[in-house]
């Protein structure tokens, strides 16, 4: 199963970021449905489950550059 990561704007100041597999990549509910969320951006602090800060610069790298679907 290929895998892939997407991110869904849940309102101005939240993004929140998924792991999905590559066949459920198409639509937002799709994601919200078979993905599962790996981090979230809050005020632009990036969270993993919503407790720990994310301070490492190449994962912050990828969590700014996912694709955001629509």
């Amino acid at each position: 199963m290929i895998l892939t990561h997407l991110a869904i704007d849940t309102s101005p100041d939240t993004r929140r970021v998924f792991q999905v597999p590559a066949a459920y990549a198409g639509s937002k509910d799709d994601v919200l449905i078979h993905g599962h969320e790996v981090a979230a951006r809050h005020h632009g602090v990036w969270q993993i489950q919503g407790t720990c800060t994310v301070h490492d610069a190449r994962y912050l790298a990828m969590l700014n550059n996912t694709r955001v679907i629509a």
